[in-house]
């Protein structure tokens, strides 16, 4: 029995409670607090007579470590689940200290767990004479750290037990940060290679190249965790090479070995990295059981020759590096008299004579030969120095500054007016020292796509397992660059799009049968640039949207009165949020919240996202993103007596505005007739601000905007210029402001608001359909 009582876990399981409803999904050090959180409760009630509780609690903590590991298939769900799993040990412990019955309260949905496992748990808890040591128990009572290392020096892991989690540590005397976080920073470039390289290969699994830089990256890993003493990563890493080097193509159960040894190595990092920040390690899958799996294919191997690798090219001293051979006379000469002449090869340890034939030294220097040429001809590689991400954004941040600054200076001079040449001449080299500054600033923004589309390849690869469907996902462009925080920003939406595609989109085998279409579908991810944006689209060879599905979905949720009606486009329907034509609900998909964070995420990020759906042949999304954030292209306008900036690539054109151009409608509405069309027009003032007291069209000037594919046109004052601007971002106190995204320094030194058009027009359109609510 625990040590404490009742009202005292009641409290602690009160503060979970709180932490786990401030978690937030986007900040996954609150979600690892709350995992942390959740073990101590979980080795707490393991002690109580209602241990049967600590299994509550552990399938929440798992829940939220597949969350960390960013495996989630739907992060809002599994974050709920773990919420009500918190709450439910809540509801548990009161009606314990009420001395009511705990299992009279329901169990969360997501957990997986019924009230019959508990009961019979419950029943049977007495009847174990002697049971194994519990994962709560290896909490408890972690092993001493010094008799752990003797028995792994031995050949037993600490974790060779039949728990499926254990508590990861390492020796905490021989812990040293700095290489802590070197190890750290090394590891996770090592996983993307690793995993990009099995991703390659289950493609083309009899790719040599592939398989020897994932021999290498085991290797390396196994090297790296010996030098910190991390002996359950070593056994890992070794069993790994093991099967890599037994193996000649890479059979989907080594591919999912090889994935399940990166995940185990990635929950070690995370422990690692909850050592460094509150001194705690955390429990991870048993490395034990893993390494036994490995062993249990590996045995299978045996009896399969086909997958033994062929020899590989002879070599005079396989455990000595190669030695460059120069030819000293033509070989020719010699074949004669050296057909099987004793060589004599003075080694480290004395002489020895071996027998070779000349032909065999002929094929060593060829080959060697031939790898001194493959070097050569090699690219050369670039010195890569990694850098502290809060360092590098210091440094954009300066360089931006520097260039608010150097406007201001510009603005000040009259640079005409100066007469002196050199003068004028320092000026310009100054200028242009500051814009290819500016360039090097941005570059270093920009990192390739393909981290992203590493990891939607390898969730696609999972769902489609899970979904039992087959599945090929085709990328292209990977190397395409976009602003960093762009990547960190896109992870979610396009886990969303990924799991739409799979789950949605592609459809069973058996019907894909009956249409004529290959068992095996294809999801692609295709990244270019286009007119200073990036370009993403994700698409599949599915079934399509189901427009009648939409329709009827559409009618029973009240949104439209008539489906007949021919401006609706359908396809956009999917964006609402709650709406889900899906019959089933999952854990994958089927509450019809995913497209809707999509498009929220996308548009917050000033991008745009389409649909080109065909029934019966597949779906197509289309994102289109700036390629960075820091700095916009922007025209400078004057509402009243404000600055504000408007990007240059949302406006379509500039017209006068008079009174007999505008025009109202039934509804109260007012909209303006440009080249045929009528137009809504937006009091940008009203709508940001507060209403005006008069609209006198004198000096009004429209700007003609479109907005998810709709044509508006903002009332302002002034054109005043176009200048490249650099975005400062809005603290969260401002995040309330209604049609502004962010602000500017001007050459002048004012301060400039940058409007968001998205907010804008959807702000509009609420006022419309409250105006028409109350007429």
């Amino acid at each position: 029995m625990s040590d404490l009582t009742w009202d005292e876990i009641i409290e602690q399981i009160d503060q979970l409670v709180i932490s786990a409803v401030d978690a937030e999904e986007s900040d996954l050090s609150t979600v690892i607090g709350v995992h942390d959180d959740l073990m101590e409760i979980v080795a707490v009630l393991a002690e109580t007579d209602y241990s049967f509780l600590s299994k509550i609690g552990q399938k929440g903590a798992e829940i939220a470590m597949r969350i960390v590991l960013q495996e989630s298939d739907d992060v809002e769900y599994d974050l709920d689940t773990v919420i009500e799993t918190c709450s439910t040990l809540q509801c548990m412990v009161r009606e314990i200290i009420d001395e009511e019955d705990p299992l009279s309260v329901p169990l969360p949905e997501g957990l997986g767990l019924e009230l019959e496992d508990l009961e019979d748990e419950e029943d049977h808890e007495d009847d174990d004479e002697a049971p194994e040591e519990s994962l709560v128990e290896s909490l408890e009572e972690p092993k001493d750290h010094d008799s752990e290392r003797a028995e792994l020096e031995e050949g037993e892991t600490a974790s060779e037990n039949n728990e499926s989690k254990v508590l990861f540590s390492i020796p905490e005397q021989e812990i040293n940060p700095d290489h802590l976080v070197a190890f750290l920073s090394d590891m996770n470039d090592l996983f993307d290679t690793a995993e990009s390289a099995i991703l390659a290969l289950e493609n083309a699994p009899d790719n040599k190249e592939k398989l020897q830089d994932l021999l290498s990256v085991f290797h390396t890993i196994k090297g790296n965790a010996g030098i910190l003493q991390m002996h359950d990563m070593v056994k890992v890493a070794h069993i790994a090479e093991t099967l890599l080097e037994k193996i000649s193509i890479l059979t989907p159960e080594a591919a999912n070995l090889l994935f399940g040894a990166i995940d185990c190595f990635k929950e070690m990092d995370l422990s690692l990295k909850s050592y460094l920040d509150n001194r705690r390690f955390t429990v991870i899958t048993n490395p034990g059981m893993l390494v036994e799996e490995f062993e249990g294919y590996l045995t299978e191997l045996q009896n399969t020759p086909d997958m033994i690798p062929p020899k590989a090219k002879p070599s005079f001293f396989p455990d000595e590096p190669r030695v460059k051979t120069e030819r000293m006379i033509d070989p020719n000469q010699l074949e004669g008299i050296a057909k099987t002449q004793p060589i004599n090869k003075i080694s480290q340890t004395g002489e020895e004579t071996i027998n070779m034939p000349f032909s065999a030294i002929q094929d060593q220097s060829e080959y060697q030969k031939s790898q001194d040429k493959e070097i050569a001809e090699s690219v050369d590689l670039q010195a890569i120095t990694k850098i502290k991400t809060s360092d590098l954004d210091d440094l954009i941040d300066t360089v931006g500054e520097l260039i608010i600054s150097y406007s201001m200076v510009e603005n000040d001079l009259n640079i005409s007016q100066i007469k002196n040449i050199a003068t004028q001449k320092k000026i310009a080299s100054c200028t242009k020292l500051v814009k290819q500054l500016q360039k090097v600033a941005l570059r270093a923004r920009m990192t390739p796509i393909q981290p992203i589309f590493q990891r939607m390849n390898r969730l696609g690869r999972n769902l489609a397992k899970k979904l039992d469907k087959e599945v090929v996902i085709r990328t292209f462009g990977e190397d395409t660059e976009l602003d960093r925080t762009v990547v960190e920003a896109i992870h979610e939406p396009f886990m969303h799009l990924m799991r739409n595609a799979v789950d949605h989109g592609i459809e069973q085998k058996n019907v894909r049968a009956k249409s004529g279409k290959p068992g095996v579908a294809n999801v692609f991810l295709r990244a270019y640039h286009s007119a200073g944006n990036i370009i993403v689209e994700i698409a599949d060879d599915g079934g399509g949207i189901q427009i009648p599905k939409i329709q009827e979905k559409a009618l029973t949720l009240g949104l439209v009165k008539n489906v007949r009606d021919p401006n609706i486009d359908w396809a956009d329907f999917i964006f609402h949020s709650g709406f889900s034509t899906k019959e089933n609900l999952s854990e994958i998909s089927g509450r019809g919240m995913g497209l809707n964070i999509v498009k929220q995420k996308i548009q917050s990020l000033e991008g745009e996202i389409s649909i080109d759906s065909e029934q019966g042949k597949g779906c197509k999304f289309t994102i289109t993103l700036p390629l960075t954030l820091a700095m916009l292209d922007g025209i400078i306008i004057r509402i009243k007596h404000n600055n504000y900036i408007l990007n240059s690539k949302d406006i379509k054109e500039f017209i006068q505005l008079s009174p007999e151009a505008i025009s109202s409608l039934i509804d109260g509405a007012e909209v303006v007739v440009h080249k045929g069309k009528s137009i809504p027009v937006i009091y940008t003032e009203e709508v940001i601000d507060s209403p005006s007291l008069s609209r006198d069209f004198k000096q009004k000037i429209g700007v003609i905007i479109d907005k998810d594919d709709k044509p508006y046109c903002l009332v302002i004052d002034e054109v005043k210029q176009q200048q490249q601007v650099v975005i400062k971002s809005l603290d969260k106190s401002f995040s309330q402001l209604i049609g502004i995204s962010g602000t500017t320094i001007l050459s002048d030194g004012s301060i400039a608001y940058i409007l968001d058009l998205q907010n804008i027009t959807e702000r509009y359109l609420e006022m419309q359909s409250i105006e028409r609510t109350m007429s």
